[in-house]
């Protein structure tokens, strides 16, 4: 696993890679940012997700969290439901 900030993320397992440009946001603050994507990144793995989806979900729950203040936001329900 690799984050890039703004220019997405990388990502590789088994042999397989997961390259992801990134979402364009407004940063307000991006404390948090790499703890959500990491989450993100273990649900997808424990919820057995092919890499580019696990990579797509983990970028848009990063990117909110840069947009909003503070490290824990709550999320919109669209969010909470992509890894249940």
């Amino acid at each position: 696993m690799l984050t890039r900030g703004g220019k997405g993320s990388i990502l590789f397992s088994k042999g397989q890679f997961s390259g992801h440009p990134g979402f364009k946001v407004e940063i307000a603050d991006t404390v948090g940012a790499g703890d959500a994507f990491t989450a993100a990144v273990v649900m997808g793995l424990l919820h057995r997700l092919n890499l580019d989806e696990i990579n797509n979900i983990a970028n848009k729950l990063a990117s909110y969290v840069c947009s909003q203040k503070g490290g824990t936001p709550d999320l919109p329900d669209e969010l909470k439901g992509l890894l249940r």
